[in-house]
C-alpha cells in the first residue's frame, strides 16, 4: 500500500504530496491511519485531480 501512496504522490501538487508521502510512512510502518484520515485524504486527492484537470483543459 505505501508504494501505492508514494507513486500517487507523483501526480499531485506539493501540499498533498507531503501528505501522501507521510501516510505512505504510516504504512510502511505499520501505523493504523484514522477512517477519518483516509476519507479526508481520499476528498483532498479527488479535489486536487479535479482542478489539475480542469486547469490543463
Amino acid at each position: 500500500m505505501s508504494h501505492v501512496l508514494a507513486d500517487l504522490a507523483c501526480l499531485v501538487g506539493p501540499p498533498l504530496r507531503a501528505d501522501l508521502l507521510a501516510l505512505a510512512a504510516l504504512c510502511h510502518n505499520r501505523y493504523e491511519v484514522a477512517a477519518e484520515s483516509w476519507l479526508e485524504l481520499r476528498d483532498r486527492v479527488r479535489s486536487e485531480l479535479s482542478a489539475r484537470r480542469r486547469r490543463t483543459h
